[in-house]
């Protein structure tokens, strides 16, 4: 099984908000196109990066990963129980957080066989229904309404209803397209205390850096300019925009506060790609 450990904090992939709903959407569509394209019998792979964490019981207990992990079991959950999969011999029922209780009960009651048959009986096989049938159910708890979590996964399983309605779940399980870099943490004799460290150093991506990298993606394909585009960006338009944030903030603030100027800079040059474009 899987067991998000206390550690870590809510599914916050499944957030209802602007910017979550971006990354969730996108993440979702590129899985969406491989596994539509497994379906069709093209053999394409999608790698998501690294996940590592550590063995315990026979359970998987991620140190990094929660968020792509809690994703891709709202898929795994959804097609399967749009396909009619008996969980238990895929072990896919052992999802679990360990993060809240409510969480861990949600989880546990919609793993449930017999919980299933009476949601898709509830649903007519009209999957649009399907968030609606589950909190119609006599042991859906209304104070799970509050838990970020549940609340993440009723939103993600939402747009993956929407999307993934014609991919079967034997193209998910057969043709594997989805895989990890993956790193068994235990073995190097670390554990929760690299993970707070670092978290503790983390920091989320600028908006500019977040359209940087998408905007890279896109254009990659279309070459010279994409190569012109990664030079410069880096490059002569960075330094011009630098040298214009260092000059507008005094001395002693740049000092005290480097990523003030960062982020000065980060900002001036989203603002004047928004306005050029």
């Amino acid at each position: 099984g899987i067991e998000i450990p206390m550690i870590q904090r809510d599914y916050a992939q499944g957030r209802n908000d602007k910017k979550t709903d971006y990354i969730r959407n996108k993440f979702l569509s590129d899985i969406y196109e491989v596994l539509k394209s497994n379906h069709k019998g093209e053999k394409k792979k999608l790698n998501l990066d690294f996940i590592y964490g550590y063995i315990e019981n026979s359970t998987f207990i991620p140190l990094d990963g929660q968020q792509r992990l809690t994703t891709l079991y709202v898929i795994h959950w959804f097609l399967g129980f749009k396909d009619n999969v008996d969980f238990k011999p895929l072990g896919l029922d052992l999802f679990s957080y360990k993060t809240r209780q409510s969480a861990k009960e949600f989880l546990k009651s919609i793993n449930n066989t017999e919980n299933q048959i009476k949601i898709k009986e509830d649903c007519n096989n009209n999957f649009e229904k399907l968030t609606c049938a589950i909190k119609n159910q006599p042991w859906y708890n209304l104070k799970w309404d509050y838990d970020p979590t549940v609340k993440g996964f009723m939103q993600t399983l939402k747009n993956v209803v929407s999307l993934f309605s014609d991919i079967s779940f034997s193209t998910l399980l057969n043709e594997k397209p989805l895989c990890f870099h993956f790193l068994k943490i235990d073995e190097y004799w670390l554990g929760d205390n690299l993970y707070i460290k670092m978290n503790a150093r983390g920091k989320a991506l600028s908006e500019f850096e977040n359209f940087k990298a998408s905007f890279e993606n896109i254009i990659s394909k279309n070459k010279p300019e994409s190569d012109y585009f990664i030079q410069k960006i880096d490059g002569n338009w960075l330094d011009s925009f630098w040298e214009y944030s260092l000059n507008s903030l005094p001395d002693l603030e740049v000092q005290k506060n480097v990523e003030k100027l960062t982020e000065k800079c980060d900002f001036l040059l989203l603002e004047f790609i928004k306005k050029v474009t």
